[in-house]
C-alpha cells in the first residue's frame, strides 16, 4: 500500500536549462566536477562561487559580487511551476510528500522563496545536506528513513530515467515523469494495484 509520494525538483516540480547561463558560462565538464562537488556540500556557497569565478576566462565575465551571483545563478530556472501546487500539496491528505533532489544551497534557498510550495511538503532530501547524489545509495536511503514505512510503499516520479531505474532497484514504484496529466495517472494506477 502507498503511504509516501516523493517528486524530483529540476524538470519535474521546476523547470531549468543551464544554457541560460550562456554566455557566461558553459556548463561542460570544466565545470561538473565543481557542481558535483557543490551538489554533495563539499563547497560551501562562498567557495564555490570563488572556485567557479576563478576558472579561466571567468574571471572577467562572472558576477563576484554575492547578490548578483546568486540571481544569475538562479536564472535557470522556469517562473512557474510543472505541477499544480494545489494537487501536489492535496497528495499530504492521504500520503506523506517528500522531495528528493541533486542540488545545491542556492538554488534549493531560491525556489522554497520562488515555490512556497516546497515549503509545505512533509519531507526534503537534497543531495548538498546529504553528501551524496541520485543514483548513489546513500541519498535513497536517506528518503526511506523519512517515509512512513516500507519502500514498496512509495511513489517516485523523476526526470531521468536512470534515477527511477535505481528506486525500483530498492523497491520503490518509480515512473518517468512525463508531464502532470501523466504523473496524475500513474499515481492513480500505482494506488489501485499497487504497481
Amino acid at each position: 500500500m502507498l503511504h509516501t509520494v516523493v517528486f524530483d525538483l529540476g524538470r519535474t516540480l521546476v523547470g531549468f536549462d543551464f544554457t541560460r547561463l550562456d554566455p557566461l558560462l558553459t556548463v561542460d565538464e570544466t565545470v561538473m566536477p565543481l557542481l558535483l562537488l557543490f551538489e554533495t556540500g563539499k563547497l560551501s556557497p562562498a567557495e564555490f562561487r570563488q572556485r567557479l569565478c576563478a576558472l579561466p576566462g571567468a574571471d572577467l565575465a562572472l558576477p563576484a559580487d554575492e547578490a548578483a551571483f546568486n540571481r544569475w545563478w538562479c536564472s535557470v530556472f522556469d517562473t512557474r511551476p510543472q505541477v499544480d501546487p494545489e494537487w501536489l500539496l492535496s497528495l499530504r491528505r492521504h500520503y506523506r510528500l517528500g522531495l528528493l533532489s541533486n542540488t545545491n544551497a542556492i538554488h534549493f534557498q531560491y525556489l522554497q522563496r520562488q515555490h512556497p510550495f516546497l515549503r509545505e511538503m512533509d519531507f526534503h532530501v537534497l543531495s548538498y545536506e546529504i553528501g551524496a547524489v541520485k543514483p548513489e545509495p546513500a541519498i535513497f536511503a536517506a528518503v526511506e528513513s523519512r517515509a512512513a514505512g516500507r519502500a514498496d510503499g512509495i511513489f517516485y516520479l523523476d526526470d531521468i530515467p536512470e534515477y527511477v531505474a535505481a528506486a525500483r532497484a530498492r523497491g520503490w514504484q518509480a515512473e518517468v515523469f512525463a508531464g502532470e496529466a501523466a504523473a496524475r495517472a500513474a499515481l492513480v494506477r500505482t494506488a489501485a494495484t499497487g504497481r
